[in-house]
């Protein structure tokens, strides 16, 4: 049988529980500078509300996976979220910061409200990852495994460090510009590349040091790149595993 978290809540303290079935946490609240950390053996979680104000929440369902429980509202308002499912991730969030990863079959679909998101660790063995955010958002490190695309959407810039679809589609959709991490380390690798900016914003930058400056977007291989119609520049670095294979400025 299921277990279901009524109505759990601490003034100043953490929340962790573990159970072997099915968990449902339709009301989990941990105050006073504290966490929540929920873990599943061999079920799914399904998540109402889970809120660690500043701090972290924690989710895992060992075998299972981590569903929406509340429709359109809010599942998870945090500073940062570390989920782990093995058949995927599906949650509305108002956090600062991501870790995220499906190791089974599945994928992982987050809305998020911030000002600002940050994807530290976001990966899937074999799923898609579509992830929408009000605000900034920062690929640090997104892998879409087996047959999956990443699908990332900002009003704000997105600034792109490791985005990997490989075989795949990345999409990439700002209100405003999408940037580089101006580290010449990471890149985006797939076969289709969809860039969609805010009128008149950019893709990359002209800035940094080099032959071709850092803040030029890195894109690995010759992937087919459907640039942003709407952008005012674009400055495109495309990488082999040995030398710059090509740079447009546009």
């Amino acid at each position: 049988a299921a277990l279901t978290l009524a109505d759990v809540d601490t003034v100043n303290g953490n929340i962790t529980i573990d159970t072997s079935g099915d968990l449902i946490a339709a009301d989990v609240d941990a105050g006073g500078n504290h966490n929540v950390v929920l873990t599943s053996a061999t079920g799914d979680i399904a998540v109402g509300t889970a809120t660690a104000t500043d701090n972290t929440v924690t989710l895992t369902a060992t075998t299972g996976s981590i569903t929406d429980d509340n429709a359109a509202a809010i599942n998870v308002t945090a500073a940062s979220l570390t989920a782990t499912a093995a058949t995927g991730i599906n949650l509305d969030t108002a956090i600062a910061s991501l870790d995220a990863s499906v190791t089974g079959i599945g994928g992982i679909d987050i809305d998020n409200t911030s000002a600002a998101l940050a994807l530290t660790d976001v990966d899937t063995v074999n799923g898609s990852i579509d992830i929408g955010t009000s605000g900034t958002l920062a690929a640090t490190d997104v892998v879409a495994g087996g047959a999956g695309d990443v699908l990332l959407a900002a009003t704000g810039t997105i600034t792109i460090g490791s985005v990997t679809a490989t075989g795949n589609t990345v999409s990439l959709t700002s209100g405003a510009s999408i940037l580089d991490d101006s580290s010449d380390a990471t890149a985006i690798t797939a076969s289709t590349i969809n860039l969609t900016t805010g009128a008149g914003a950019a893709v990359g930058s002209n800035s940094g040091g080099g032959a071709i400056p850092l803040g030029y977007l890195d894109i690995v291989g010759a992937p087919t790149v459907n640039p942003a119609a709407g952008a005012a520049d674009a400055y495109v670095r495309f990488v082999t595993s040995t030398d710059v294979t090509s740079a447009q400025v546009g």
